[in-house]
């Protein structure tokens, strides 16, 4: 009895912990090995997601019962989805791959159909609902049988890439058109877009397709960018991370300098770029690793100190009436020269992080002492300053804000593509170089760009309207570039203010 609960037992851990990785750990003890370490964190992450996707959606599927609506959920999108869910887990299963690889499609498909037939419900066609749900139990059932030629499987798979990145397309169009993310939950597309990120390095370890990595890389991609939609929409996150906070106080405590004030205030991370280079350099000589991390993070913490000086400001104006279109709107955003704006914000951050990941092992290999590293990304850093201040020539103060949340959102992407396509280009051309002439080239592409909105926003002379109604009311209205304000108070015409 003792040795069948023994064997039962080696057979679970063997689930987490295949052979012949059991054998060195459990009997030779060799707890080091670096590709069994890699199998097993692949197991347990793999199981951790499948066991995560059991109700990743659930909340999804109460907020929709409980509203009794589908609002804001692009039902075409939701489509798109379960054909790739469905595509992805049939071909994991027919190329018999580790469960572990592929096991959370079963329960995204059931869950993603329960969504789709629910929106169909609620949008007020019970019979399409009905219908929808049984067409697509025997789509399932055909796709898990052994009568679809695996040659058909993989095309497609390739194809469902396509139709993946189509899917989350279309909900990021949604949410724009929308103004909001309606009925999306939040924990759902947090916990899809982490799933994503998890899966490329599962699929890396356990399956090495190509087809399989590629779907999970372009759905990080897509997955983070709706992501990046609800935390723009959702406030209450935004009021949580310090540098939108502080971006936001900005924006409030300007009103005729806002041009200059915003792209100067974002410049800061250029600025410590270019000072703590150097210094970080001196402090790992001196310190070490360890040493230098903990004078580094006390110096991070000020950002408290920094914070407890912002205080909401009191109007000293008697009445400020601001037009909430101007503040709220989104016109801006079609402008043709915010658009290449936003295309440049892309480009130069995508070329801009290649020195950054690369240049140290370069430059090392070249005979290049640390402190002239330091010194180029200190120069880096200085360049990187100026391009801040171009926004200031393509919105107007009013949309601010708004245009430099947009921009962080483009430059977070570029930063997201940037690094790991030159470390591909790298591999695949066997070159240090390739990497830098291609960054080369998108620096000198992100500038092109530029050129025709060089001179887009040209200043205006103000407007001032001044009147004064039949009952002595006195309105003063100033138009600078958009910025609007109107003061009133009580005059007399001849005899001055009335006290």
């Amino acid at each position: 009895m003792a040795d069948d609960n023994s064997t039962m037992l080696e057979k679970a851990v063997q689930i987490l912990v295949p052979q012949p990785c059991f054998d060195k750990y459990f009997i030779d003890f060799n707890f080091f090995d670096g590709a069994c370490a890699k199998v097993v964190i692949s197991k347990c992450l793999g199981f951790g997601i499948i066991l995560g996707s059991i109700l990743v959606k659930l909340p999804q599927i109460l907020k929709i019962v409980k509203a009794k609506s589908g609002q804001g959920i692009s039902l075409s999108s939701i489509m798109f989805e379960l054909i790739a869910i469905s595509t992805n887990y049939s071909y994991g299963f027919q190329k018999s791959f580790p469960f572990s690889a592929y096991g959370e499609g079963l329960f995204l498909a059931i869950q993603t159909g329960l969504i789709a037939a629910l929106v169909i419900f609620y949008g007020g066609n019970l019979i399409g609902s009905i219908g929808f749900t049984l067409v697509y139990t025997l789509i399932m059932a055909y796709l898990m049988s052994p009568l679809v030629p695996m040659d058909i499987l993989a095309l497609f798979q390739s194809v469902n890439i396509f139709i993946l990145c189509l899917s989350k397309l279309l909900q990021v169009v949604a949410n724009y058109r929308n103004g909001g993310t309606g009925q999306l939950s939040a924990i759902t597309v947090f916990l899809l877009f982490s799933g994503a990120i998890t899966r490329i390095f599962t699929s890396i370890q356990e399956t090495g397709d190509n087809l399989v990595i590629m779907t999970y890389v372009m759905s990080t991609l897509f997955n983070g960018l709706i992501t990046a939609q609800v935390i723009y929409y959702w406030n209450s996150i935004g009021s949580a991370l310090s540098y939108v906070t502080f971006i936001v106080a900005v924006d409030k405590y300007f009103d005729k300098k806002k041009s200059i004030a915003m792209p100067l205030a974002t410049s800061g991370a250029s600025l410590s770029g270019t000072i703590f280079a150097p210094i970080c350099q001196r402090l790992l000589e001196h310190y070490g690793f360890h040493g230098a991390m903990l004078i580094y993070s006390a110096i991070f913490l000020n950002c408290l100190v920094c914070a407890a000086l912002v205080f909401p400001l009191e109007s000293k104006e008697s009445q400020r009436k601001v037009s909430e279109d101007n503040s709220m709107g989104m016109s801006f955003s079609r402008k043709p020269s915010f658009i290449l704006y936003m295309l440049t914000n892309l480009l130069y951050i995508i070329a801009n992080f290649i020195p950054n990941g690369l240049l140290p092992e370069t430059a090392l290999s070249k005979g290049v002492t640390q402190n002239d590293i330091s010194l180029t990304f200190s120069v880096n850093g200085g360049a990187n300053m100026g391009y801040n201040l171009t926004l200031r020539n393509i919105v107007e103060p009013k949309h601010y804000g708004r245009a430099i949340s947009i921009a962080l959102v483009m430059q977070g992407l570029g930063a997201l593509v940037g690094n790991p396509f030159a470390a591909f280009l790298k591999d695949v051309s066997g070159s240090g170089d390739i990497p830098y002439y291609f960054g080369c080239f998108i620096f000198i592409l992100s500038g092109l760009v530029l050129l025709p909105i060089s001179n887009i926003n040209q200043s205006k002379s103000p407007e001032i309207e001044i009147t004064v109604s039949e009952k002595g009311v006195y309105s003063h209205k100033v138009i600078d570039n958009n910025f609007y304000a109107v003061r009133e108070r009580d005059y007399e015409l001849f005899n001055g203010p009335i006290i």
